[in-house]
């Protein structure tokens, strides 16, 4: 099985094509390209949830209260399985699977997570294509600040994009070659 791994960055039109996944769910199906909804519904959110290290926290973690490295790790367990279990109980002619979750590209920050994943996805297959959208990254940032001030957060313009250039968020060659060297 082919797997296409959809990796982000965030604010690059992600939803839309995960909405375009969800919504074609049974036609791709029908043309043998499987779409997962074990690992989240059009946002496949448990895929970073699943990788990333336990000091470390996301949305996923904090609506499930995962804080305990025992809940982490029974969270990740369970992860696994149903992905298998729903990758085993696809039909034969599925000979493609489409993953999507641009929090990937923001949570997963560092060798380990992106090879944790990996471990994950070689149950599966070893043949896997990494696909990231780049977008200019002024454009990320005041479209993640955006975003946040409709959330109701109250920081300002120029504290929010030099922290987001001082991060992975907006280093596209780092992260580029963080992905090629694991995958």
């Amino acid at each position: 099985m082919k797997i296409f791994l959809h990796i982000g960055i965030e604010k690059s039109g992600t939803t839309t094509i995960q909405g375009f996944l969800g919504v074609n769910k049974k036609k791709l199906q029908a043309h043998g390209i499987g779409i997962s909804r074990s690992l989240g519904s059009e946002n496949n959110a448990l895929l970073a949830a699943y990788a990333m290290n336990h000091d470390r926290s996301n949305s996923v973690h904090i609506r499930r209260n995962l804080v305990l490295p025992s809940d982490r790790s029974a969270f990740e367990k369970h992860v696994a399985e149903n992905f298998m279990r729903e990758v085993a109980s696809m039909p034969t002619h599925v000979q493609s699977i489409v993953l999507s979750n641009e929090h990937c590209h923001s949570n997963l920050v560092d060798r380990q997570e992106i090879e944790k994943l990996r471990e994950l996805l070689f149950r599966v297959s070893q043949d896997i294509t990494v696909i990231v959208y780049l977008r200019r990254q002024i454009d990320v940032c005041v479209s993640h600040y955006s975003t946040l001030l409709k959330l109701g957060y109250t920081i300002d313009l120029d504290q929010h994009v030099e922290h987001l250039s001082l991060t992975h968020f907006t280093n596209y060659l780092e992260l580029v070659n963080l992905w090629a060297d694991v995958l």
